[in-house]
């Protein structure tokens, strides 16, 4: 029913990481083992037509025709389990995907702020309360707000990932946390000649950003250069003339005029990857659905099914609220002019 409501020509499925190993630099989300993620390449070569990003732009700018039920997989940040695990499996099932890097941690160079804050988490629960006590008065300091329990501290963390990527770095040197040992111990992020190698085998290898900020937090000029300095970067290393973009959390608070004018004068940029489920609100955006979550029984079977009803039933609740505040503008009328100035 949600489908005849709400048509789409192609669905997309973003990830982050697939391990069967606990990953001390992924704690702010979950994550599916091999077989899990299996589990849901099966279901996609059963139940959809999974698509490359070539046949998606054929179909957006040349009119191409995309079978019914046609879906495009993702992976964002670039982890090193998208070469040594999650990469065999595709290969092995014969799914196309696209991977998403931010381009300021290829090679290990810098640590995901995502990253950082993981390691912080597992620092934290790892403190006895007193010494707890003490690094929860140093982060309430360094963000200038109290912190008075374990909830405020890990919510504070999380926080920071997306708006204050420096109160991680000073949370990491009260902890003790040796960032550059850790990257060059696990090298939590591919290689440049992983990533090449993922191109050569016919993968699309996207870009993600420079810094993955938040892009609600960025002025027109700050978006539109995180945007065409990644794609420049993942164009020549992909050998592509250009290559799609996908946003670190979401698009809110961009301007789709921006985006359609940089798209126009930025020959690198391609389509663009949201994940705001299968809510579509611009020609050249693909919205997505997270696929990350494993079932809560922790069974193998595949969890799609239930996150694209979630998403279709989301995006009908959305529809039903904006008829609603149009229908009630309409009955309320014009505000009274009499009562709608601010005073004098």
């Amino acid at each position: 029913m949600h489908r005849l409501i709400t048509r789409r020509d192609v669905l997309g499925f973003y990830y982050h990481v697939v391990s069967d190993e606990p990953l001390p630099h992924i704690r702010l989300y979950s994550y599916k083992s091999a077989r899990m993620f299996e589990s849901d390449l099966i279901h996609l070569a059963q139940n959809f037509n999974p698509i490359t990003y070539e046949q998606l732009v054929a179909h957006r700018s040349g009119g191409q025709r995309l079978k019914p039920r046609s879906v495009i997989l993702t992976f964002d940040d670039g982890l090193s389990e998208c070469y040594s695990v999650v990469r065999p499996l595709l290969l092995k099932h014969g799914i196309p995907c696209v991977f998403f890097i931010p381009i300021d941690y290829i090679d290990n160079r810098k640590m995901l702020p995502d990253n950082k804050a993981s390691l912080c988490i597992d620092a934290v629960v790892a403190l006895r309360s007193s010494a707890r006590s003490y690094v929860m008065r140093t982060f309430s300091d360094a963000l200038g707000k109290e912190l008075s329990n374990d909830v405020d501290l890990m919510r504070s963390i999380r926080s920071a990932v997306a708006h204050d990527h420096s109160a991680i770095d000073r949370l990491c040197q009260v902890l003790g946390i040796d960032v550059q040992r850790y990257l060059e111990a696990r090298r939590p992020c591919m290689s440049s000649e992983e990533i090449r190698c993922l191109a050569a085998d016919g993968f699309t290898i996207g870009a993600h950003s420079v810094s993955h900020r938040r892009f609600d937090s960025l002025t027109d000029l700050e978006a539109a250069e995180e945007i065409s300095a990644s794609c420049r970067v993942i164009a020549s290393l992909s050998g592509k003339s250009q290559v799609p973009f996908a946003f670190p959390f979401s698009a809110d608070g961009v301007s789709g005029d921006m985006l359609r004018e940089l798209r126009m004068r930025s020959r690198h940029v391609g389509l663009l990857f949201d994940t705001r489920g299968v809510l579509q609100e611009l020609d050249f955006m693909i919205g997505r659905m997270c696929g990350d979550w494993p079932s809560a029984s922790g069974q193998e079977e595949s969890t799609l099914q239930q996150v694209v009803a979630d998403a279709y039933e989301a995006d009908l609740v959305r529809r039903v609220r904006r008829l609603w505040a149009r229908l009630w503008v309409q009955r309320s009328g014009p505000p009274d002019k009499a009562c709608s100035g601010g005073g004098g």
